[in-house]
């Protein structure tokens, strides 16, 4: 249910009924005179769009009339359901402060209007627990070489990716989350103190994940071009496959941990300098941020004692079958798509010392096994002055220093040896900002900022750890010199609240970034092959500028039930520039900065029926620096179309569906221009319906 803001003045006796009403589970209907509809009072609301309508109505009407609004026990229970942390959809906010100036004492039971003090206490917790199991074929065409008369050589893989027996001969990638939150809210007089500890863990396990691949060298292989949307090269064998010709590459196991542990502590104190209304508040606080994330793999490689028991491709294959529209046509003619069965892989016994011959290959994980730990310990001071209704001013200064400390592995290619690596960094920064609004009148806000903001490299990639993949030919490093990125934002908007049930908005901004952090890509000789390798690096300076624009509005003037229908509609123009990256001279935009942004919907909500649908577009935009134009990877344009909503069916039981991907759009990167496709993934409809209880 879409919820709008106002601000209006509630009385004493409004909110002892909104929290008795809470107290015994029904709904309230409360009556609001004329002159409490300020829309710049002191108690923020939030109510349905056609609640915002009737009290539009009330406000602006000649004979200066009330409304009377009922707020079911499902809105008032999105505050008081923050105790559990459920916020609902629609909210009253400002019942805190309200309900401050009649106090509850726990202890004796008793109110007491002489001590102005409420104490709460909020605990939340989350447990998520995800498994994804997938199997992949993988077909690959390697070191591809002219022959001069049309025709080229290559070598041709076919691997199998799975897991064993108990993983359902599958890569099981099982991830696991837990959240606890505990928080309070205190009230001293006049002086107001927040404080929260939060702790979180997050697991990722991929277990006995197994590879079998195959392959031929040395085959005669044609290309052709596809006359496709995106251009996708064509490569077939000139001769029928023959899958004797096929020998065994390698068999490998591989287990992966990776956990994160977070622990977070803050205060934060608000003290009334001046009241009336030239008030002038100061807040004060500090936070305490620790991060932790550890790695630990292994990769182990096995090999038939006797190698006349090694298992055939044609033996036993497997027709991995996989739908046409998902590939150009005739990719995987002249039995393409023919594999080690996974079932055979999972079944396996890679414990059995009398049919295989095992060693650990330190060079596929060593160097990417560490231990990493982040402290952030940060103070701040804001000072907020109001003159008047329409004059606002907020500035503030805020301090942050951090601490990294890491400890891997370097590992020695040559020697074959993993030498520990330990290091550690730290830096203060200083974050200056000012903030003011203006508000002409009560349905238009003006507000203007300049900020600056701080952004950090992932703590991990400080480790200096080497990564690589040697099927692929890729390797990425970890750099422990990366600095931290600072920003100064500049802002200004507008907003205006139609006299109808609506809002228009404009605003443009403009951002200069310095030691921004990027991937720079590039080749390098490792291994004695030829590899791609990747590694964060810092730019130099990067600039966006933007304009952004939001429409939104009931179609009230619609008859009978067309009325209840909703648009609203935002876009973003951006231009970026860069400079500064690695080895080039060129200005290219900001990786991950889409030039346009349009999101739209059209919603209809009566009493018991919502209805939504979104479509929301991204143009292409760079993805990863390579070194040259020519290497830069970019991220395709993207279309989605959604549906959702729900009927409620009875009280406080509600029918949704969610229907995501409405037109299948794939993931999709491309190379320097867009006909030259990188790797086009589809996932197709995505649906989600079920039965929601508000309890």
């Amino acid at each position: 249910m879409a919820a709008l803001s106002i601000k209006i003045n509630l009385t004493d006796n409004q909110i002892s009924k909104l929290r008795a009403a809470h107290n015994k589970k029904r709904a309230v209907t409360i009556r609001l005179k004329n002159e409490q509809l300020t829309l710049m009072g002191k108690h923020t609301i939030h109510i349905t769009p056609m609640q915002y309508k009737r009290v539009m109505s009330a406000k602006n009407s000649k004979g200066k009339r009330g409304v009377q609004l009922t707020f079911s026990y499902t809105q008032i229970g999105g505050f008081w359901g923050t105790l559990f942390g459920a916020l609902a959809p629609t909210v009253v906010k400002g019942v805190a402060n309200l309900i401050q100036k009649k106090p509850f004492f726990a202890g004796d039971g008793m109110h007491n209007k002489k001590k102005q003090r409420v104490n709460k206490l909020f605990f939340t917790a989350l447990h998520n627990d995800r498994k994804d199991w997938e199997n992949r074929y993988r077909l690959r065409y390697k070191d591809i070489e002219s022959n001069g008369d049309g025709t080229y050589n290559a070598e041709v893989r076919r691997q199998t990716k799975g897991g064993g027996a108990d993983v359902n001969y599958r890569r099981l990638e099982h991830q696991i989350a837990n959240n606890f939150a505990l928080r309070g809210e205190h009230l001293f007089g006049n002086i107001k103190a927040n404080w929260s500890v939060n702790t979180a863990r997050a697991s990722e396990t991929r277990p006995d994940e197994r590879y079998i691949s195959y392959r031929e060298k040395d085959v005669t292989m044609s290309i052709t071009s596809d006359a496709g949307e995106y251009g996708f090269l064509q490569m077939r064998p000139t001769n029928a496959v023959d899958f004797s010709n096929f020998g065994l590459k390698e068999l490998t196991n591989e287990n992966q941990f990776t956990y994160d542990q977070d622990l977070n502590g803050r205060l934060d104190f608000e003290i009334p300098l001046i009241t009336g209304l030239n008030n002038t508040t100061l807040k004060v606080g500090g936070r305490l941020r620790t991060k932790e994330k550890v790695r630990e793999n292994d990769f182990t490689e096995y090999e038939w004692l006797n190698g006349d028991n090694e298992p055939t491709l044609g033996g036993n294959g497997y027709q991995f079958e996989r739908g046409d529209r998902y590939l150009m046509d005739g990719y995987w003619s002249n039995g393409a798509n023919q594999f080690i069965d996974p079932t055979y892989l999972g079944d396996l016994d890679l414990n059995d010392d009398a049919t295989f011959a095992s060693a650990l290959i330190p060079e596929e994980y060593a160097a990417g096994n560490y231990d990493a730990t982040e402290q952030i310990l940060a103070g701040y001071a804001m000072l907020t002055q109001n003159w008047g209704s329409k004059h606002r001013v907020v500035a503030g200064v805020r301090g942050e220093h951090t601490t990294n400390v890491y400890s891997g592995f370097i590992y020695d290619i040559e020697e074959d040896i993993a030498t520990p690596s330990n290091g550690e960094g730290s830096y203060l920064n200083i974050l200056p900002s000012i903030l003011y609004r203006f508000s002409p009148n009560a349905q238009t806000v003006v507000r203007a900022s300049v900020t600056n903001t701080l952004a950090r490299p992932n703590y991990f990639d400080l480790v200096p750890y080497e990564e690589f993949n040697s099927d692929d030919n890729e390797v990425a490093f970890g750099n422990p010199e990366l600095q931290a990125a600072t920003a100064w934002n500049f802002d200004l908007n507008a907003e205006r609240y139609l006299s109808t049930l609506g809002i228009i908005s404009a605003g443009v901004f403009h951002k200069n970034i310095d030691n921004f952090i990027y991937e720079s890509v590039y080749d390098v000789t490792y291994l004695g092959e030829a590899y791609e390798a990747s590694r964060p690096e810092n730019g130099g300076t990067a600039t966006i500028t933007g304009v952004e624009f939001a429409f939104q509005r009931q179609l009230d003037f619609l008859p009978g039930a067309l009325k209840n229908f909703n648009i609203a509609a935002n876009t973003t123009l951006t231009s970026s520039t860069t400079s500064g990256i690695l080895d080039r001279t060129d200005e290219v935009g900001f990786a991950g900065t889409a030039p346009l942004m349009v999101n739209t919907n059209l919603s209809y909500e009566n009493k018991k029926l919502m209805m939504r649908l979104s479509y929301n577009y991204a143009g292409a935009y760079v993805d990863e620096y390579g070194g040259d134009q020519f290497e830069d990877r970019f991220y395709d344009k993207q279309h989605f179309l959604d549906l959702n909503g729900y009927y409620e069916v009875a009280k406080n039981v509600r029918i949704f569906v969610e229907l995501h991907n409405l037109l299948n759009t794939p993931l999709r990167y491309y190379q320097y221009q867009n006909q030259y496709t990188m790797q086009m993934e589809y996932y197709n409809l995505r649906a989600n319906f079920g039965v929601k209880l508000d309890l």
